[in-house]
C-alpha cells in the first residue's frame, strides 16, 4: 500500500499542492505547512509531486 506524504521540515507552505490536487488531499496546518488530510482521496496522479518547488512531497510504501 502507498500513501502520499509531506516532509514537514521541507514544506515551504506555498499552497501549490492544495491548489493543484484534483481530489482535495492536502490542507494547510496551523503552522503554515501542508499536510495530507484526505489520504483516501489520493489517486496517485503525482500532480503534487511536480508542483512542489521544495520536493517535500513523496509517495511512500507503508
Amino acid at each position: 500500500m502507498y500513501i502520499v506524504s509531506v516532509k514537514g521540515g521541507e514544506c515551504q507552505g506555498c499552497d501549490r499542492c492544495e491548489t493543484i490536487c484534483p481530489h482535495a488531499v492536502f490542507e494547510m496546518g496551523a503552522d503554515g505547512k501542508s499536510y495530507p488530510s484526505n489520504l483516501s482521496g489520493c489517486v496517485f496522479c503525482e500532480s503534487c509531486l511536480s508542483a512542489c518547488p521544495a520536493g517535500a512531497i513523496t509517495i511512500v510504501e507503508v
